[in-house]
């Protein structure tokens, strides 16, 4: 496979498949790189190979993930951590569930939690899903891009632990599909990127700044303006990772009025200059996408697209 570490940087077999928002991909972390601040903009099924990571989850608690143990991030998550081993993690990414059964199963599912307390645990893979594992190695090897199939194997990995798993462990890998995001926090996450300033994004709400402020720091345990500062710090450190972006380009998108005004904000917050950055960054992690999504083709046939990164578990 196409998954190797070359000059300390890691190279990624990735699938994309724009309808439902499928991504099967195949990565390797560096020791001691850390991330914080990681919002995660589809659900995440997070399968450990090998190494050890420790994720703290802000929802679900902090967990030391070990190999052959995997476990579902829920959508806008926002993730902090370390990775503690050289570790090779296989990521499958999604919008939602579109399989009536499942969403059923969900439905049914969410009548007991109320009934006990379900805690951030990983689940370990048995042979079932060694198995499903190792199928989905070999759709990333082969590059099998038809979008059914993708979604089939979404599909197979929930029937999988319903038939081979107890209803706890359903339970709890299912538990960020069961609970549901406040509708103030999935406003937030829909809108903050596009917003361009604080009071634009308040707007959004149709609340009153005094009423906005209180809800924001009761939702997100800090301030808005504070929050804020810390999404657009984790963006450009996302943007800094393409090897194709340049540091006219992060003044550019970012709206920074000179060369002098980036390397200020980066003394401020990085404790280091836009260059030194840039350069730790992809010295940790780089990473190359193969993108695909549907083109006109009477039969859905797929086609190399470039893959926005700021899509991916950009850890």
């Amino acid at each position: 496979m196409r998954n190797i570490i070359k000059e300390n940087k890691i190279y990624t077999n990735h699938l994309h498949t724009e309808e439902n928002a499928l991504n099967f991909i195949l990565c390797r972390y560096i020791n001691d790189y850390k991330f914080e601040h990681i919002k995660l903009n589809f659900y995440n099924v997070i399968i450990l190979l090998k190494g050890k990571i420790e994720i703290h989850n802000r929802d679900r608690g902090c967990k030391t993930i070990k190999p052959n143990q995997f476990y579902l991030v829920g959508k806008n998550a926002v993730l902090k951590g370390c990775v503690e081993k050289d570790s090779e993690i296989l990521l499958i990414q999604f919008g939602h569930i579109s399989h009536e059964g499942i969403k059923v199963k969900l439905q049914n599912l969410r009548q007991q939690i109320s009934l006990k307390t379900y805690a951030f645990r990983p689940l370990t893979a048995n042979k079932q899903i060694n198995l499903y594992i190792e199928q989905l190695k070999d759709l990333l090897q082969h590059r099998i891009t038809c979008p059914h199939y993708a979604l089939g194997k979404v599909n197979e990995l929930f029937h999988i632990i319903e038939h081979y798993y107890t209803i706890d462990d359903l339970i709890t890998f299912c538990y960020p599909l069961i609970t549901h995001s406040t509708p103030f926090r999935e406003l937030i996450f829909q809108n903050y990127l596009h917003t361009n300033s604080l009071k634009d994004l308040q707007e959004c709400t149709g609340m009153s700044a005094s009423t906005f402020n209180r809800k924001f720091k009761a939702e997100f345990n800090d301030s808005a303006y504070q929050w804020l500062l810390k999404q657009k710090a984790e963006q450009i450190k996302m943007r800094l990772m393409n090897e194709s972006i340049t540091l006219s380009d992060i003044i550019r998108e970012f709206g920074f009025h000179s060369h002098s005004h980036l390397q200020k904000y980066c003394k401020a917050h990085f404790n280091m200059n836009p260059s030194e950055l840039k350069k730790q960054l992809r010295e940790t992690f780089c990473f190359i996408i193969i993108s695909i999504k549907k083109d006109s083709h009477p039969h859905g046939r797929l086609s190399s697209n470039k893959f926005n990164e700021h899509d991916l578990f950009a850890m």
